[in-house]
């Protein structure tokens, strides 16, 4: 509010006009506050974690509406897990397959290989040095190369363990295509020497190998290792002896065609007694007897995925618990045994959708993913071949905190680049390589799968909080309608640090993001909205944008445990204002009715000459009780907004 020149108290000035108060019966000046606003407050609550993403629009006490390498698993909201980053000597390139798997030399030290396309005839794998975070590159043959001469096309297939040993697929278009088409890895060499690989000698009739992997006993039959052939969607097994029989052709046993060959197979696992198998078209559960049948109903039907088509649709198969997950496109598959079937993705809750000026992880879709203990982890980008940005969707499964949703979503990382091939590994290292790039990065996990880490974030990085929209009703009134006046927010820090600044921020009306007040990094505080300017709003939408320096320390872990809203509700204003010689009745009513429900307009107290923002919500031509009679005037309603900061 603000003061100009003496107070008159018989006139008011509404829009730049002033107008003369009608003087009611027994003396009465027709200007009165028919009820007073109230002060309010929204909380945000991160000491109990949150019940996940997906809130546009608030539905629960502590849920989000998405975060960009922030964690609200746990206590407070923190940075997200460290990436660590690794430079490869190859690029990885937009290809159909990448996969990670562990292996250890003779004395125990294990080590992270990482396979992807290289160029059109040609697979690379990388052995990595977890202890060192560095590529083998010193020896001969690292990376190991695998190149198959004259094929078109050449792509990574699934790899798996028979005892003992990994053995690796290729699948090729072209000539010479079954040449090379599984690798055993004998043994892993110490440090950077060459690994010592065995590769298969025989040639298939077809494009190669799609996918390995290794087939649990199902009725009474013994385990089994399988192989999926790339050109025509076929398994065949072979028994589960030696790892030396796998590269002996004849001890495969015929092939099997598995549904409609013009998709081929991306995935597969045994899992509680079931073998499936995931294509693009569906998911296939498959068993030893050579029957196989799609199990989740009314999919549809997409392009088909030849080797050089088809992107990662069908990658994704995770097995958990009773149950795998499947993707496919922007959907996540829930399957139980092979009669249930649940569309359980982010997506599907019904109060995510897209807000103004904010790009959110919306129907993008699902890639790889990988599970821990109660928790699975899901590469989730615009595109299956790009991007520019994707995200790591954290999915808790035994923790969901929204009634009628089975499982709890977060996005705990963000990339610029798509991430691609997921992979925990035995030191609870969650892996994923950046297409369009030479790097894999890892993040570590606590024991029991979850993001809680003991080191967070990263230096010089940015990590950001959306929460969802509130309205008045969040504030405790039943009048979502109405505007609010913000007067001031409280966050409350704990473990800050000089080198982790916390920047307030907040969206009014679906509009363009404000700054409020200044970044915060060791205390807690107050931030004040500047009375008159952007404090008014029926919708608001609060942010934090977290920066690190050059200085930041991993091992500290800095958090906002609180975050509350002050606001106050408007008072209720009536008046009753008289024409003039210069505006008649009709005249004024015509201009005071323009005022209604036309946003804030600026208006002076009849007795303080104090301005202040109204919301005026009707203008009608009354008739009024006066000491010698009757009279008639405009009687006008508002909210008033005039709280000091």
């Amino acid at each position: 509010m603000s003061a100009s020149g003496s107070a008159d108290p018989l006139k008011i000035t509404v829009n730049g006009a002033t107008y003369d108060l009608a003087i009611e019966r027994g003396g009465r000046i027709a200007h009165t506050v028919t009820s007073r606003g109230a002060d309010l407050r929204w909380e945000r609550d991160f000491r109990s974690g949150s019940s996940g993403m997906g809130e546009t629009v608030a539905q629960s006490a502590n849920g989000d509406f998405f975060t960009d390498n922030m964690d609200t698993t746990k206590r407070g909201l923190r940075l997200g897990p460290t990436k660590t980053t690794i430079t490869l000597t190859d690029s990885i390139p937009a290809c159909q397959g990448y996969w990670f798997f562990e292996n250890r030399d003779s004395a125990s030290t294990r080590y992270v290989y990482f396979t992807r396309k290289k160029d059109a005839d040609e697979v690379v794998v990388s052995k990595i040095i977890p202890s060192t975070n560095l590529e083998a590159t010193t020896a001969v043959n690292q990376p190991q190369y695998f190149q198959v001469a004259g094929a078109t096309n050449i792509d990574a297939g699934r790899p798996d363990r028979h005892n003992g040993s990994w053995f690796h697929c290729l699948h090729t278009e072209g000539a010479n295509a079954g040449t090379l088409a599984i690798q055993q890895l004998v043994s892993s060499a110490v440090g950077d020497a060459d690994d010592d690989w065995d590769p298969h000698g025989t040639s298939f009739a077809n494009a190669g190998v799609s996918v390995l992997f290794y087939v649990d006993a199902i009725e009474g039959n013994a385990p089994k290792f399988a192989r999926i052939l790339a050109g025509g969607a076929q398994v065949s097994t072979v028994s589960q002896t030696t790892a030396a029989a796998v590269l002996v052709e004849a001890n495969w046993a015929t092939a099997g065609v598995i549904g409609d060959i013009s998709y081929i197979c991306r995935n597969a696992t045994s899992h509680a007694g079931l073998s499936f198998i995931s294509r693009a078209d569906n998911l296939h559960a498959w068993d030893p007897s050579g029957n196989s049948y799609g199990v989740v109903p009314g999919i549809g039907t997409l392009a088909t995925a030849t080797v050089g088509g088809g992107g990662a649709l069908g990658l994704g198969l995770v097995p958990y618990g009773d149950r795998v997950f499947y993707s496919r496109a922007s959907n996540l598959w829930q399957v139980i045994g092979t009669s249930s079937a649940k569309n359980i993705s982010v997506d599907q809750l019904s109060y995510y959708t897209s807000a103004p000026n904010i790009t959110a992880p919306i129907r993008l879709r699902y890639l790889e993913g990988t599970a821990l203990g109660d928790w699975v982890y899901w590469a989730y980008s615009a595109t299956e071949t790009g991007g520019s940005s994707s995200y790591i969707l954290a999915m808790h499964y035994e923790r969901s905190k929204v009634s009628g949703q089975p499982v709890t979503w977060y996005t705990i990382a963000q990339e610029s680049a798509q991430i691609r091939g997921m992979f925990i590994d035995s030191e609870q290292r969650l892996w994923y390589g950046l297409q369009g790039a030479a790097t894999v990065k890892w993040l570590q996990l606590a024991l029991d799968g979850s993001p809680d880490a003991s080191v967070r974030g990263n230096i010089s990085s940015t990590y950001e909080w959306y929460g969802p929209e509130i309205d008045a009703t969040h504030f405790g009134l039943n009048t979502p309608e109405i505007t609010l006046q913000y007067r001031y927010a409280f966050v409350e820090i704990e473990g800050g640090t000089a080198n982790c600044s916390w920047q307030t921020k907040y969206y009014l009306d679906g509009g363009t993001v404000t700054s409020l007040g200044s970044a915060l990094t060791t205390t807690s505080g107050n931030l004040n909205w500047t009375v008159g300017t952007s404090d008014t709003g029926r919708r608001l939408r609060m942010r934090f944008t977290a920066t690190t320096n050059g200085s930041h320390v991993t091992s500290t872990d800095p958090k906002v445990l609180r975050l509350m809203v002050y606001a106050r509700s408007p008072d209720q204003v009536r008046a009753v204002v008289m024409p003039t010689d210069q505006r008649n009745l009709f005249e004024t009513t015509k201009i005071l009715r323009k005022l209604v429900d036309a946003g804030p307009i600026t208006t002076r107290e009849p007795d303080t000459n104090e301005t202040y923002t109204a919301y005026f919500k009707s203008a009608n031509t009354v008739w009024f009780a006066t000491d010698s009679g009757y009279s008639q005037g405009v009687e006008l309603t508002w909210n008033r907004y005039v709280v000091s900061a």
